[in-house]
């Protein structure tokens, strides 16, 4: 639309309807196809995204809000510059979250799961997590999420399968495949195999038992060992003593460990013991994973039922005795007086019997770490399990090894990046990973077998080799299929080829990649692991980690602590854009952020500013003749140079800070200069000079009002998405193309100017006001003198904005003739209560002297290199800032005594 287009009056309302608004315009832009990226130039850069998955039967909450909102604020950044823009969208199937919610549902149905054929069962939750998608997909546009819908994938769709499969093949080809009997953490509840990310660590008050192992031979030490009662005894005159948490998992030790540089053990290094209430003879081991200060120095060794142990075991060659079963029960092998029972029952059988044998020698309590898991609240038993492994670190075949080396290669920008030693500690420390489990819902192992003559065969591939084959239960870990998001949602898509150059397309490696940083060691890293192996390359250019939301006082949200915030009812409440704002606030990559309800109240005022401003333009621009389209500002006016400068001086700024990913960077400073810098400074100006100013310069501040708003809002539109829009399209004489969203972003470098005269008019006006705020005269009209000699805008910019006129100074009585300094000289201001001023200035110097030295003392301790870098470093500058204060507050002290 043409700028030559007067506005029609009243085009905005009184306010933002954003509870009507909001929907309509996100309609407009699917229907407009501008989350394409075909919308853009065929040879336009590519930015994309292939978004987290979020699980299909869930609900949108706040992690799902911060990060959408980060993924949105770049993809409609990147679209404003005119790139191909692909924020893939899908939805993932869970696994056992899944499956557990499902099972629910049919049970409160009066369905019993176990009498449904496995297939028509797969198929009913196939059917159900689709529907749920839906909703979860209408919540997910509700936050303004420019995604691309028609190329949402289910991570069970068939086109994401076939690569899943694909790569399990060729991982197999490569000998990278293999079922065996380690150990895992085992859910009694969902009887299935689950990740590390499934299970929740909680401090649970319990206590420790100290018990004495026999020796075969004793052998007394002459070292006394310190027991929590007070009491002592000999170190091995009886035996040795060993401090545990889990008595009932004695029942299978086959070793005693000390660390093998504890003096007081070193003796007994090969000696023999029996376990208790066994009578089984061990050995005493040396390794040097054993923490000499922990209980009694020595650790009982149960390799079936500790990651820990079960290294020592391997690397020592110890028996595995599982006594522990699948069903959470005691097994055989833990003997017939504990076989059967309950791990709860065992535990107590057991502190009985050693109690009668003389063998518990006392207990204590103690705080433990217990593993839950994360859907049954079950206890998370470490138990040996029959199951599906990658060997990550095969001689010759290390995929782990290659993932670090692309890591370390700087293909991929980390932010934060100190997350970047995360990802190198994980892979260095990575096991061979268990892709596994024993559900009925997910990807099936494509593994088949057949028995000939009582001969197994075993065939993989995505369909078997022809009749009479079975295929393997077990289903895919979720993070095995998700771990290939990154190239198997772009390969699904027809925009890379798996099979030619590694992959590699516009599209391919993805641009970048944002998630919590709660998920960087279980699905950041597995998708670099996998991209690695199946590409030799990295997934993404850029990974951007967001940190986690907690309450508005640093506090865990939580249904329990009724402290949550549901990001649907906020914006019923307050909008989109005021939440979007809130969420990105003071958030720094990797950072956690503190948000409550009066922070997003307070961005919801700050939209009302942003609509205030919009209609005090239309009313002073509607009756006005737009200025030629080839019309170029001069300069002529002060108060417009200046604001274009500063508009582009920010448009760079912002456009480079979005570049680095410094977000609430750029949304803090844009905050900063619509509120205080466009809307406090500029707009009262067009108020003063469109009313009372030359109208020869209106031209000019039709222009600058205009390009200066348009510029504004379109560097907000990525935060504020719906009311930019809405401005944008009620006011013609904005309009050049008929989206914001997809509206050109233009440099306006070339409207920078090096000086203009209008800091000046600031600088006398914020010196005239602080005078007359401090002796309660600001609604009170004054006089002022001052040598300095300006032009007519000048002169009835400051007049105005201070409300006060200009006089000799010679007029204005000495005992009313208060001196402010300025860069410039002084300004003489006429007022009353001389002497309050001076009381007033005296008891800020006091404050800021105070607020120095309290500060200095915080910067000099260990909050300087303990608290966070950003804290820290906002503290130099508050400091900063406070010395400057008392320096000019000091000087202009002096100068009012003198007069």
């Amino acid at each position: 639309m043409s700028e030559n287009t007067p506005p029609t009056s009243s085009a905005l309302d009184r306010f933002f309807d954003f509870a009507k608004r909001e929907a309509e315009l996100y309609s407009q832009w699917e229907q407009a196809a501008i989350f394409r990226p075909e919308a853009a130039s065929a040879d336009a850069p590519v930015f994309n995204i292939s978004m987290p998955p979020p699980n299909a039967n869930g609900e949108l909450h706040l992690g799902h809000s911060y990060g959408y909102t980060i993924m949105d604020i770049l993809g409609r950044f990147h679209r404003l510059l005119g790139e191909r823009v692909l924020l893939l969208p899908g939805k993932d199937h869970a696994g056992i979250q899944t499956q557990v919610v499902f099972e629910k549902k049919l049970k409160s149905e009066g369905v019993d799961t176990r009498a449904v054929d496995t297939k028509l069962l797969y198929q009913q939750c196939y059917d159900f997590c689709i529907n749920s998608a839906q909703y979860m997909r209408a919540q997910e546009k509700r936050l303004g999420l420019s995604a691309d819908w028609s190329r949402e994938l289910f991570t069970l769709d068939p086109r994401l399968s076939s690569i899943v499969y694909d790569t399990f093949k060729k991982l197999w080809d490569d000998g990278l495949i293999y079922r065996g009997n380690r150990i895992v953490n085992w859910s009694v509840f969902s009887q299935t195999a689950i990740s590390d990310v499934e299970v929740e660590y909680k401090e649970q008050d319990g206590s420790i038992w100290y018990i004495l192992y026999p020796l075969v031979e004793a052998q007394p030490s002459g070292v006394a060992l310190n027991l929590p009662s007070g009491a002592t005894l000999d170190i091995g005159e009886r035996g040795l003593v060993c401090a545990t948490t889990r008595p009932e998992t004695m029942l299978g030790d086959t070793a005693l460990v000390v660390n093998p540089e504890d003096e007081r053990y070193r003796a007994f290094v090969g000696k023999k013991v029996r376990v208790p209430l066994t009578g089984r003879v061990i050995s005493v081991i040396a390794d040097k994973r054993i923490d000499a200060a922990f209980g009694t120095g020595v650790v009982k060794v149960t390799p079936a039922h500790d990651y820990t142990d079960y290294d020592i075991g391997q690397d020592h060659q110890l028996e595995i005795i599982q006594v522990i079963g699948k069903d959470g029960l005691m097994t055989e092998a833990a003997g017939k007086e504990y076989a059967g029972l309950k791990i709860a029952a065992c535990r107590e059988a057991v502190i009985a019997a050693l109690t009668a044998e003389g063998l518990l020698l006392e207990s204590a309590p103690h705080r433990n770490k217990v593993p839950i898991g994360e859907r049954g609240k079950d206890i998370i038993e470490p138990l040996i399990s029959d199951q599906w492994f990658i060997a990550v670190d095969k001689p010759g075949k290390s995929i782990k090894q290659r993932a670090l080396e692309l890591l370390r290669s700087g293909d991929v920008a980390v932010y934060p990046e100190r997350f970047k030693t995360l990802f190198e500690q994980w892979l260095e420390n990575l096991r061979d990973w268990n892709i596994s489990r024993q559900l009925w819902w997910g990807h099936r192992f494509p593994v088949w077998y057949k028995t000939t003559d009582d001969k197994q065969e075993t065939f993989v591939g995505e369909k078997p080799p022809g009749e009479g084959w079975e295929q393997e239960k077990d289903v895919f870990d979720t993070w095995f299929s998700s771990g290939q998001w990154a190239f198997s949602t772009v390969a699904a898509q027809g925009l890379s080829d798996l099979d030619c150059n590694h992959g590699e397309s516009d599209y391919s490696p993805t641009h970048t990649m944002v998630m919590g940083r709660d998920i960087l060691l279980f699905w950041a890293c597995r998708m670099l692991l996998l991209t690695t192996y199946r590409l030799d390359r990295v997934p993404w250019k850029n990974i951007y980690f967001t940190g986690l939301i907690r309450d508005e006082h640093g506090q865990k949200m939580s249904k329990s602590k009724g402290n949550g915030i549901d990001p649907l009812k906020i914006i019923e409440k307050y909008g989109t854009d005021a939440l979007r704002m809130a969420l990105v606030m003071g958030a720094a990559p990797g950072n956690d952020i503190n948000l409550g309800e009066k922070k997003i109240e307070g961005y919801g005022r700050f939209i009302n500013k942003i609509w205030n401003a919009a209609k005090l333009l239309e009313m002073k621009l509607a009756n006005l003749p737009a200025p030629a389209a080839s019309f170029k500002p001069n300069g002529s006016v002060d108060a417009c140079a200046w604001i274009l400068s500063e508009t582009a001086r920010l448009e760079a700024h912002v456009a480079e800070k979005l570049k680095n990913y410094d977000i609430s960077v750029a949304a803090d400073e844009l905050y900063s200069f619509t509120w205080s810098t466009f809307c406090d400074w500029y707009l009262e100006c067009v108020k003063i000079l469109i009313d009372k100013g030359d109208p020869t310069q209106r031209d000019e501040m039709y222009f600058a009002s205009v390009e200066s708003f348009r510029t504004l809002l379109r560097m907000l539109h990525p935060f504020m998405p719906f009311v930019t829009e809405e401005i944008y399209q009620k006011l013609p004489f904005l309009q050049k193309e008929k989206f914001l969203a997809n509206s050109a972003w233009i440099s306006t470098a070339e409207n920078i100017r090096e000086e203009t005269r209008f800091p000046q008019v600031m600088e006398i006006v914020t010196a005239v006001r602080s005078v007359k705020a401090a002796l309660g005269l600001s609604q009170k009209r004054t006089r002022i003198s001052l040598a300095e000699k300006m032009n007519a805008e000048m002169s009835l910019l400051v007049q105005e904005l201070t409300k006060a006129d200009f006089c000799d100074a010679s007029e204005i009585a000495s005992d009313r003739a208060l001196r402010k300094p300025y860069s410039n000289g002084v300004i003489v201001c006429e007022v009353e209560g001389k002497n309050n001023y001076r009381l007033r200035l005296e008891k800020d110097i006091e404050a800021n002297r105070t607020l120095i030295e309290v500060t200095e003392r915080k910067l000099a301790g260990s909050f300087a290199t303990h608290a966070n870098p950003e804290v820290v470093e906002k503290e130099r500058q508050r400091l900063i800032a406070a010395q400057r204060a008392l320096k000019e507050q000091e000087q202009e002290l002096v100068l009012v005594i003198e007069n």
